[in-house]
C-alpha cells in the first residue's frame, strides 16, 4: 500500500491490471473493442488515487467475467442450435432453457453478437441444408421441408423463395 502512494507506480498498476484483463478477455473469445466499450469511463482514465485501485480491479474483473459468461452462453446456444436446427420444435425458449438463461437475455446477446435475430439465424441454417438437399437429391420438397424442420411444405416453399 505504501508503493501505491507513488503516482507513477499507481498508474503502472492500473495499466497492468487493464492489459492483463484485456489479454484474459481476448483469450476467452472477447474482443478489445467489446472490453473497452464495457469499461466505459475507465477506458481513458489511468489517473486514480491509491484507494481507488482495489475498486478498479474488482470492477475490471466483473466486466471480464460478464464478457466471458456472455460468450460462453452464446457458444453453448450456437452449439445447441447446430445440433437441433432440423427439429421443428426448436424455439428461442428451448435454447434459452438448455443454456440456462432467460429467453430475453439470450435474444439480446444473440442479436448483438450475431447481428441477426435468432429466427433469422435458424432460418439461414435450415435454408443452407435445404439448398444442399435440393441440389444433391431427388427427394420431394415436402420431405426436404420435414428434414430441415418445417412441417408445412407450403410454408417451407414460401420461406425458401423469400430467402433464396
Amino acid at each position: 500500500s505504501e508503493a501505491l502512494k507513488s503516482r507513477m507506480f499507481c498508474e503502472y498498476v492500473v495499466l497492468n491490471i487493464r492489459f492483463t484483463i484485456l489479454s484474459y478477455v481476448e483469450s476467452v473469445g472477447g474482443s478489445k473493442e467489446e472490453y473497452l466499450q464495457a469499461i466505459g469511463e475507465y477506458a481513458q482514465n489511468i489517473h486514480m488515487e491509491s484507494e481507488e485501485v482495489f475498486e478498479y480491479f474488482v470492477k475490471m474483473l466483473q466486466i471480464a467475467i460478464e464478457i466471458r459468461d456472455k460468450d460462453s452462453t452464446l457458444r453453448r446456444a450456437l452449439e445447441y442450435i447446430q445440433n437441433h436446427y432440423t427439429e421443428e420444435s426448436l424455439t428461442l425458449g428451448n435454447v434459452a432453457c438448455e443454456v440456462q438463461v432467460n429467453a430475453n437475455y439470450l435474444s439480446s446477446i444473440f442479436s448483438q453478437s450475431m447481428e441477426k435475430t435468432f429466427t433469422e439465424y435458424v432460418t439461414e441454417k435450415r435454408m443452407e441444408k435445404a439448398r444442399k438437399l435440393l441440389r444433391d437429391t431427388t427427394v420431394a420438397t415436402a420431405e426436404i421441408a420435414a428434414t430441415v424442420g418445417y412441417k408445412d411444405s407450403h410454408y417451407f416453399s414460401f420461406v425458401f423463395k423469400k430467402t433464396q
